[in-house]
């Protein structure tokens, strides 16, 4: 059990943390990402800041966050788009730091997401990460820091069978090997952890929100759509670790099977949503 101690009696340290965010046509969000960073009880070392060819105003921002903020903030500019793996490899390869945490551009952390990352890191410095719990921004959201929480561990079996990590939750080793499979666009992320826990035989995670996310609402931002090239995605990320050794044949086909049945309940459910969502919205034009 870990205590959250009131923010106001912390003085704010600089942590060897180097944060990694991937941009892409990203200028109306990066701002609000950027400032999270910034609140934070224990400050990091560096922000590195990777443009993914945007064609928008994110380039203009990076640069402006480099002015602003001199020896904090480093850009990176890629002249094509390669994906946000590449971009977070390309920053994790990069950084100076002993740790490096993953932020996405539109997305945001509490304050205390890196003082309580680190401090369980510090404690268990054999561990290759720590992640922790992350919700949808809802108006109003507001976090207590009152109370205890728990760390909780996920073995291989357990992330087989579900996907217990955020990717802005992470706080991970900078020396590790393991990187994210850059070929692949969905599940991307599962994979690495699957890959990491497979290796180390467990992964630990604050039981406690730390971050959240801002969702597009049904029906505006194509998700049917992408729901079969996302368990695309995982059934391949299934495979990449059975290459790797990670996860027997029959862990395999048990956890694809069980994945497809996700599916199909996420494919009604989402589907179902999306039906109601647009005759609600028809009714009130």
């Amino acid at each position: 059990m870990i205590g959250l101690a009131s923010r106001d009696h912390v003085d704010h340290v600089t942590v060897p943390v180097s944060v990694v965010i991937p941009c892409f046509n990203c200028a109306k969000t990066l701002g609000r990402a950027f400032s999270s960073v910034l609140e934070q009880t224990n400050f990091p070392a560096e922000i590195l800041l990777v443009d993914d060819a945007s064609d928008d105003n994110t380039r203009h921002l990076i640069k402006s966050f480099e002015k602003s903020h001199p020896g904090l903030v480093k850009g990176f500019f890629f002249d094509s788009n390669q994906g946000p793996s590449a971009c977070r490899n390309f920053a994790w390869d990069n950084a100076r730091y002993e740790y490096v945490a993953f932020l996405d551009s539109d997305d945001a952390w509490h304050p205390k997401k890196l003082e309580l990352q680190i401090a369980w890191m510090l404690q268990n410095p054999y561990q290759p990460l720590v992640g922790h719990v992350c919700l949808e921004y809802t108006e109003g959201l507001e976090f207590f820091d009152k109370g205890a929480f728990r760390v909780c561990q996920y073995s291989v079996l357990d992330m087989v069978f579900s996907n217990r990590f955020s990717t802005p939750s992470i706080l991970v080793r900078r020396d590790i090997s393991e990187r994210f499979p850059e070929h692949m666009r969905y599940a991307e992320d599962y994979c690495l952890w699957l890959l990491i826990c497979s290796r180390y035989k467990s992964l630990h995670k604050i039981d406690f929100p730390l971050a959240w996310y801002f969702k597009q609402p049904y029906g505006a931002s194509g998700l049917s759509s992408r729901l079969w090239a996302m368990e695309l995605g995982e059934l391949s990320a299934f495979r990449v670790v059975w290459k790797n050794g990670g996860i027997s044949t029959f862990v395999m086909i048990i956890g694809s099977c069980f994945s497809l049945l996700k599916f199909v309940r996420r494919f009604v459910y989402v589907n179902s949503r999306i039906y109601f969502y647009d005759i609600f919205h028809v009714r009130r034009e």
